[in-house]
């Protein structure tokens, strides 16, 4: 009696792991593109480091443009 219920349950296991259905699989996580606060722009244009949808990023008062690397910077002097 007991080997009729070991291969059984071996039988089942086996059944169970068999199955033709597969586990849905997540689509690819997809990378929002980078904010780039001065493409498209020339030097001297007014930009924000802030991307315009950024709800956890805080802007400063400081007006900032264009350098001529394309980086978004103030003209405010260091604190010294």
């Amino acid at each position: 009696m007991k080997k009729i219920l070991a291969v059984t349950f071996v039988g089942l296991a086996i059944a169970a792991c068999s199955s033709s259905k597969k586990a849905p699989v997540a689509p690819p996580a997809v990378e929002p593109p980078v904010y780039n606060a001065c493409e498209g722009k020339k030097a001297g244009d007014a930009c924000t480091v802030c991307a315009p949808d950024a709800k956890d990023c805080v802007e400063t008062a400081e007006v900032k443009a264009c350098d001529a690397e394309g980086k978004c910077s103030s003209s405010a002097s260091p604190v010294q």
